[in-house]
């Protein structure tokens, strides 16, 4: 006689909880990212202010998917968004550094995406002095933007939360 918690469907869920939510990692995964990419972000707002030097800027196209030649029949050739690269230079402590880093972020269009950085709208006059941040306790990390990259952060965490309500709702779903 079979002991009375004894449940087919619940030992057999009970044995392969992975088989009923295969995306919860996923989903872990990508809000992990994304609060490292926050955390990033934030941490940009310990760093410290000095002048710098733009030496540089070009507009180019950063390739999003790399040799993915796009949706048959729908789109050809590579996925690219415009983006603009930078090389600025700054003094600490009497140290000279050179950097080419925007932001804590994936290119400067997502940093902010809605509007003009500061530093961007003195481009056509080169080189510009810029207000460069850096960290105080390692001054070759610097950025010209500070803050989290706002739309990497929300495409992650939006990634992630998906896949955990998908895994949710295969678990509620699924017959074992």
């Amino acid at each position: 006689m079979l002991p009375s918690n004894t449940n087919p469907h619940l030992h057999e869920s009970a044995r392969s909880p992975r088989t009923r939510r295969p995306f919860r990692a996923f989903g872990a995964l990508f809000i992990a990212v994304a609060l490292v990419i926050l955390a990033l972000g934030l941490w940009t707002y310990s760093f410290e202010s000095v002048s710098g030097r733009l030496l540089d800027h070009h507009h180019g196209r950063s390739v999003i998917a790399g040799d993915y030649p796009g949706i048959p029949l729908v789109a050809r050739g590579q996925r690219s968004v415009p983006t603009l690269f930078v090389n600025y230079r700054y003094t600490v402590d009497g140290r000279r550094y050179e950097s080419s880093r925007v932001g804590m972020g994936f290119r400067s269009w997502s940093l902010s995406p809605f509007s003009l950085m500061d530093w961007e709208r003195d481009l056509e006059s080169l080189p510009a002095n810029v207000e460069v941040w850096h960290s105080p306790a390692i001054p070759e990390i610097s950025v010209l933007h500070r803050g989290p990259d706002v739309v990497l952060t929300i495409s992650f965490a939006f990634m992630g939360l998906t896949f955990l309500s998908l895994s949710n709702w295969i678990g509620r779903h699924s017959r074992v």
